[in-house]
């Protein structure tokens, strides 16, 4: 199956028929797809934008996103593992002057490529070591049979999907749908409702 057939046939499963290609632009430079290698890319760089980090996002954060997802991942590598290049994204004034919305239309476009399964099982309760993403890019090598440079090119919910999808058919995870996930966020509800007092 081809990579575009199957972008539309993931688009219209699960992604509510939207094209994986937002095709937004951001202080006149046109995004590509987020795809894995540039989430790790960007994960690496410690991004406020795909990390949990509790540090707001500033110019040179916004600079960095713009810079690597209008690449390819190999060149935006090369040009991130550049010292000199990070450190004049920092001095990267034009963001300044519509910083707000720079911020928004990079969060709009980070959320489009955000839809990923709910999943059941895992580990037993431990936690793994390896980093998600990275776990994600072995089992595509390991098991789907991807090179490393098919994997990274991957659109990154397409990507966690087949991750997720694998490992549902190998019996490990049970990828959830909508009447279970339902359930599980009225238990959720439930739980945290204040428990009636016996008299």
């Amino acid at each position: 199956m081809s990579s575009s057939v199957t972008e539309t046939y993931f688009s219209a499963q699960f992604h509510g028929g939207r094209s994986l290609w937002s095709g937004r632009r951001i202080l006149f430079r046109r995004l590509r797809k987020l795809t894995l290698g540039h989430a790790m890319l960007l994960e690496w760089l410690e991004s406020p934008f795909i990390t949990s980090s509790d540090r707001g996002p500033g110019p040179a954060d916004c600079a960095l996103v713009i810079m690597a997802c209008s690449r390819s991942v190999e060149r935006a590598e090369r040009l991130c593992r550049s010292r000199f290049v990070r450190w004049r994204l920092r001095a990267f004034m034009p963001i300044r002057f519509q910083f707000t919305a720079t911020v928004l239309g990079i969060i709009n476009y980070m959320e489009a490529y955000s839809a990923t399964p709910s999943c059941w099982g895992g580990t037993g309760g431990r936690e793994s070591g390896t980093p998600f993403l990275q776990s994600v890019k072995i089992t595509h090598m390991a098991f789907l049979h991807r090179t490393e440079a098919e994997a990274l090119a991957l659109p990154l919910p397409l990507a966690v999907h087949d991750y997720a999808a694998y490992w549902d058919i190998e019996g490990k995870v049970k990828i959830v749908n909508d009447a279970e996930r339902a359930a599980m966020e009225l238990a959720r509800q439930i739980s945290q409702e204040p428990k009636l007092q016996r008299n």
